[in-house]
């Protein structure tokens, strides 16, 4: 479903005991556009994994910020497995 992302001042992604946090939307490590209803999150987080112990499975919390939310609200979580790169 595509949710408008026009007001969003903030993303963290909590990975474990780690978390990315991004204010700017238009640079990594987290990317977001809004084109009206249609917004998209773009994320590269893998210079962040070596903090993780490999090959574990966790859940990556995604937490937006408005002006509604100021305090961040849990938009969702994907189940994430982390492997060590080449």
């Amino acid at each position: 479903m595509a949710q408008d992302l026009s007001t969003v001042t903030q993303i963290t992604l909590k990975i474990g005991a780690v978390e990315i946090t991004n204010k700017v939307s238009t640079e990594w490590p987290i990317k977001w556009t809004s084109l009206g209803v249609r917004g998209e999150i773009q994320i590269r987080v893998g210079d962040y994994f070596s903090k993780l112990n490999f090959y574990d499975t966790e859940n990556m919390y995604i937490i937006l910020f408005d002006s509604d939310h100021p305090n961040g609200l849990v938009w969702g979580y994907v189940k994430v497995k982390i492997i060590k790169g080449i």
